[in-house]
């Protein structure tokens, strides 16, 4: 369900950038539900009711999210944007290689970077995404420069807004990461490596 849900927002998304960047009239939500109907596989469920209930499920999640990006007045920037994060380990040992993908990228009129990861499902507290590793990695990568723009190849600037979307809330909880944050994250990264690199998997 999850993943057919971050399908539809991203063609949409999509289809609707590139309709205003060639001066079009932006789709409307007759365009998102056929994207959502173009990944909708009801047999991927465990029977016919459990394929029901989900697509009960995602009718007003789609109405809040097509409501939600017409009141949008950020550029996105990317979506689905993969990256691949060095950092270096220690004397003598490998560096480790932090991979990711990023659900969301938007440019704001000040030119601020704000990342979106959409989730379906409970939603959370602000603490927890305060303290959220998910956007931590993001947060870090972005301010290492391994994020890239996709139209210019260059490395975005780091993220001053980092956002869970609970699509079936239509709740977006924000947060942000300092320097002092980022830095904390990457040695825990690097301590769990060294842990699993030497057989310690707990």
């Amino acid at each position: 369900f999850g993943h057919v849900i971050h399908r539809a927002f991203e063609v949409y998304a999509r289809t609707r950038r590139e309709a205003v960047a060639a001066g079009l009239a932006p789709p409307g939500y007759e365009a998102l539900k056929q994207a959502f109907d173009a990944a909708w596989q009801p047999r991927n469920f465990s029977d016919a009711q459990a394929a029901q209930h989900y697509a009960k499920r995602a009718e007003p999640a789609l109405r809040r999210f097509y409501d939600r990006e017409v009141a949008n007045k950020a550029e996105p920037v990317a979506f689905e944007a993969g990256f691949t994060l060095q950092l270096p380990a220690g004397d003598g040992e490998a560096p480790v290689l932090l991979y990711g993908v990023i659900d969301r990228i938007d440019r704001h009129a000040d030119g601020t970077i704000e990342i979106t990861d959409y989730k379906t499902g409970r939603s959370k507290k602000q603490a927890d995404v305060d303290r959220d590793e998910q956007l931590s990695a993001y947060a870090l990568a972005t301010a290492m420069g391994a994020v890239f723009d996709p139209q210019t190849k260059l490395p975005l600037p780091a993220a001053t807004r980092l956002t869970l979307y609970f699509t079936e809330n239509d709740q977006a909880l924000s947060t942000t990461r300092t320097r002092e944050q980022r830095e904390e994250f990457r040695l825990v990264v690097r301590e769990k490596a060294r842990r699993i690199r030497g057989g310690d998997f707990t």
